[in-house]
């Protein structure tokens, strides 16, 4: 794993290709991906038991993919559902499943939310971003130049079964 310096934290934009535990992983944010790589590869947060075979498992707010990534380790045969509205952490987790050779894994960029439509979202450039809303602390998002319309979609419309996992960082 990548050690944080200060040129790494002085440019977190940069992206960088790394190979921990034999998983690829680009990501932008130096920061956040050591955290990520932290809590869900040497803490397991996400490891969970199951006895199916073919589990369905939910990535909500999928940011690169990381979570997806440990559970393909775990469950090869686990099919993954990632939705992911900030457009350059969906590039990343693109790039992520592509570059592992991944199947079964849909990536939905959007956000989950209680209706299908659009919303204002602001993303933060790291692992984070919010959707804007009409609240007074939200005006200085509202202008952002960072902030654009995302798709959103309920999550149960899109389920016909059972799900073993659901992780929503959203």
């Amino acid at each position: 794993m990548t050690t944080l310096t200060a040129e790494t934290a002085a440019s977190p934009q940069v992206s960088r290709d790394v190979t921990p535990d034999g998983v690829i992983i680009h990501y932008a944010d130096a920061p956040s991906y050591q955290t990520e790589h932290r809590t869900i590869f040497e803490s397991r947060i996400y490891d969970f038991a199951t006895d199916v075979a073919r589990p369905l498992l939910i990535d909500g707010g999928a940011h690169i993919g990381m979570a997806a990534l440990r559970w393909k380790r775990l469950y090869p045969a686990a099919r993954i559902m990632c939705f992911e509205p900030d457009q350059n952490a969906f590039a990343l987790l693109d790039q992520n499943i592509r570059a592992n050779q991944l199947s079964d894994v849909e990536l939905i960029q959007a956000g989950l939310s209680d209706r299908d439509g659009h919303a204002r979202f602001s993303p933060d450039g790291a692992d984070g971003g919010r959707v804007i809303g009409t609240d007074a602390r939200d005006s200085a998002c509202t202008k952002s130049e960072t902030a654009s319309s995302i798709r959103t979609i309920r999550l149960s419309s899109l389920l016909t079964e059972p799900v073993e996992m659901l992780k929503l960082n959203i």
